[in-house]
């Protein structure tokens, strides 16, 4: 079967014409910045080559190696890998990294759509942690088109998943970047009290003792996302 799987594959990058009508011109997109795709890319589990399926395979080159070299292709592995997809949390992962990188490139509404797709299969799931992340790309795209109030109700809707994730660990970091986004938004609405706010409680989430290892919060926070313009602020606040 994992033979099988690994030929059609590979007949599948060799013969099959682009799924999509568009064609990915690198000097056409801005890399745009966001939240929720640092936190997918960075959930990635390594595997031991030997021991992967033909799955984790396809993620692990198309990731680490097309993403940056050939997004096109990236896009098409994608959803190769949501046909191959043997069960609702495959289909789920394989949205959420082809919606990740629509995103990633500007393709919004392409985007929310399959967004959209991934979230009926997570809440059937109960997949809390997906729904997390699926919420917080929704909220991204709305943001990026300034539908401020939308895209705080859905940071909303990923608190409300967030809480029934189990992996406290994960739960703090997830808590911690939602209040940041939440801060985010508030700066951008004028709301620098409030903003303030939030970020103290970015910060102390990132502070947990949940999460072993110690996290650059000025880094995090100034160079990923630049919510405050001035970095000895942001040093105050994380002292």
């Amino acid at each position: 079967m994992l033979h099988r799987v690994i030929l059609s594959f590979i007949l599948h990058l060799c013969y099959s014409q682009s799924i999509f009508t568009f064609r990915i011109k690198y000097s056409s997109f801005q890399m745009i910045r966001v939240l929720p795709i640092i936190l997918l890319f960075c959930s990635l589990t390594t595997i031991a080559h030997s021991q992967e399926s033909a799955y984790d395979s396809i993620v692990r080159i198309t990731t680490r190696e097309l993403v940056n070299t050939d997004p096109e292709k990236a896009l098409e592995n994608y959803q190769y890998l949501y046909e191959i997809s043997e069960n609702d949390a495959q289909r789920i992962r394989s949205l959420n990294l082809k919606g990740g990188l629509l995103l990633y490139f500007g393709i919004r509404d392409e985007a929310l759509n399959i967004f959209l797709e991934s979230e009926k299969l997570a809440i059937k799931e109960r997949d809390y942690l997906a729904l997390t992340r699926i919420y917080g790309y929704v909220s991204a795209i709305h943001k990026q088109t300034n539908l401020l109030s939308a895209s705080r109700q859905y940071l909303t809707k990923a608190s409300e998943a967030n809480q029934k994730i189990k992996d406290k660990s994960k739960q703090a970091r997830f808590f911690g970047n939602i209040e940041h986004e939440i801060a985010s938004i508030e700066a951008i609405r004028g709301e620098y009290q409030l903003s303030l706010e939030h970020l103290r409680n970015a910060i102390k989430y990132f502070k947990s003792d949940y999460i072993e290892e110690d996290i650059n919060v000025s880094h995090h926070l100034y160079y990923g996302y630049g919510i405050v313009l001035d970095p000895i602020i942001l040093e105050y606040y994380s002292t």
